[in-house]
This record gives structure tokens, sequence and C-alpha cells, in this order.
């Protein structure tokens, strides 16, 4: 409990200087004193805001949200639901408007669709302890340009990047992972593939569909002859270099 003290105006009437520094949900008495008469009342300072900056962005608030930027998501933990963001078919929808996102850590599942139709994000950052990328959860970005798996990543959903039609490279940091059917299918502008697997990681059905004839798929030295000869990655053997 915390005691503040303070004066009164001509009129009786005072303001409470509440400090930084106390506890949520803390009972506080508060006593007024005029002309030998005392006034005496209980307030409960307030509790902790769930959720207080979870989201923000870059940007501006003119003609909102057409002129909003990247789009960051901090404080949350676990799994992200079905559709959490899914950006609906109106052009004025907050997703549909964003030029980016940054997922900040704690997030450890993208569930299906999580993502799903983002077609003004340009960039995309995913956080280190993330374990799956569900299916479709970044489905149709069209104007994403790179990009990066983390490491922590164990499975990437069916069509999860289907139709990032202007990314030009792809690196997948994960050394033990599955990657659904389409998952990469119609990335027609995929230029460079950087993988840090050894040992090839498991494709399903077309995982690479419509792969330009002019992509490079770079792997670890030692490794290129198992992914030369692994399922799914021997249709693109002969993109397949080590470094």
């Amino acid at each position: 409990m915390a005691i503040y003290t303070g004066v009164a105006d001509a009129n009786g009437d005072f303001t409470v200087p509440f400090s930084s520094n106390y506890t949520s949900g803390e009972k506080v008495i508060v006593t007024a004193e005029k002309d030998s008469a005392t006034k005496t009342i209980e307030l409960h300072a307030p509790s902790e805001v769930i959720g207080a900056g979870g989201i923000s962005f870059s940007g501006s608030f003119n003609n909102f949200p057409t002129n909003i930027g990247v789009i960051t998501l901090s404080g949350f933990t676990g799994e992200l639901a079905y559709g959490a963001f899914e950006a609906g078919n109106y052009s004025g929808n907050i997703f549909r408007c964003a030029t980016g996102l940054i997922i900040g850590s704690g997030i450890e599942v993208l569930a299906d669709y999580s993502f799903n139709g983002w077609p003004s994000a340009t960039s995309l950052t995913l956080p280190d302890g993330l374990l799956t990328i569900g299916v479709s959860a970044f489905n149709f970005w069209n104007s994403l340009q790179s990009i990066k798996i983390p490491a922590s990543v164990t499975s990437i959903g069916d069509y999860a990047f289907y139709s990032a039609s202007m990314c030009t490279s792809l690196e997948i940091l994960s050394t033990s992972l599955q990657i659904g059917s389409y998952a990469f299918a119609n990335c027609s502008n995929l230029i460079s593939i950087k993988m840090h697997a050894t040992t090839p990681p498991k494709l399903l059905t077309d995982v690479f569909q419509s792969l330009p004839s002019n992509c490079s798929i770079k792997v670890p030295l030692a490794s290129v002859a198992a992914y030369k000869a692994a399922s799914g990655w021997k249709t693109h053997s002969s993109k397949i270099s080590g470094y």
C-alpha cells in the first residue's frame, strides 16, 4: 500500500500525484485536509494493460491505412491462431496496405493462414525460436523480395509462401525440417536459394514448382551429391552446387 499526500485547492479539490513506482492493482489511501476537516478515499492503482505495445507500425495516419509501413508484432508468445492476421478482400484492409512485417520473439507456431494475402508487403522478418510455419501462412505475398527461414524451424506447411512472385532470394538456415507441397511454388523470380542443412530436407510435392531456369541452389559442399540424389531435389540437380 502507498500513501500519497497533496494540498487541496480553494474549492477543496485535489490531484493525486501517482509516482512511477506503484504496484499494479495496489490499494491507495488518499486523505484531504481543509480547515481541520479531513476526507479520506480509497483508490486502486491501475493494473497492467495486457497487449500494450503489441502491434505497432511505421508510416503515417494520413489516409489511414493507405500510408502505413512495416507492422511490428511484439509481446506475443506461443501460437498465433488460424487466420490471425489474414488480409481480407477489401482494399482498405490494414494488412493489405502494410509494406512489411516484423514478428518479435516468443512466437513458436504460425498457424494455417495466419498472414495469408498481404499483397503490398516487400519485407518479412521471422523470429529465432519459431518452430512451425503453417499451411498458406504467407500465401500470395506477391511483393515480397526475400525470405529467410530461421534455424529453429522444423516444419514449413503446404503453400506456405505460394506465389511470392517477386521474391528473388531464399535462405533456409534450418538443418532439420520438412517442407510441404507447393511451399515455394510459383515463386517465378527466385534466382538464389541457399540451404544450410547437410542432410537434404524432405520435400513433399512440387515444392519449387515454376522455379526459373537461372536459379542457383547453393548447398554445403560436402552435401552436393546427397542433394542431387534426394527425392524432390534431384528434379533441380542441374541448379545445385556447393559453397
